[in-house]
């Protein structure tokens, strides 16, 4: 769940782009030449895009998390042009550390598992839920600190998956 920022804008530089009214995230590799929308339509015809005018700025204190299991976060924010950036979940939470916090947890990993993505796969084949949960928690906590300290102490970050 990579995002996609586009540098330059099919209709003017004035308009930019969102995602339509629920969500706050869309699936694709990261483009960074991309010179019109219709080329990212081409490559991602599922891709849900709306336009809004400049003067549709308003300041957004409030950042919309969206996780998914392979550990991509992304999120809606304002930065007056009201981008959508990405982060690896192991730029906010080490895989290391994601991989010792599961491998506390589960007593029974096997040695041969070695990274965390593993360690999930094998939590949820065996119906590990108590672990799993642990694991979302403390992942939303941490990237509720680490955004947070990123993007000040005055925005409201929610989470959801």
């Amino acid at each position: 769940m990579k995002t996609i920022e586009l540098k330059k804008f099919a209709h003017g530089p004035g308009w930019q782009y969102r995602i339509r009214t629920g969500y706050s995230a869309f699936a694709g590799q990261a483009w960074h030449n991309a010179n019109t929308i219709d080329e990212i339509r081409k490559s991602y015809p599922d891709l849900l895009f709306e336009y809004f005018a400049p003067d549709d700025r308003t300041r957004i204190t409030h950042l919309n998390v969206k996780m998914n299991q392979h550990g991509i976060i992304s999120a809606m924010e304002n930065f007056n042009t009201n981008k959508v950036r990405a982060w690896e979940l192991s730029e906010l939470w080490p895989e290391e550390e994601r991989y010792q916090f599961i491998r506390k947890s589960m007593n029974d990993l096997p040695e041969e598992i070695d990274t965390a993505d593993k360690a999930l796969t094998y939590a949820k084949a065996w119906n590990s839920s108590a672990t799993i949960d642990e694991y979302n928690e403390e992942a939303k906590n941490r990237v509720k600190t680490e955004l947070t300290m990123r993007m000040g102490p005055n925005i409201e970050i929610e989470i959801t998956e």
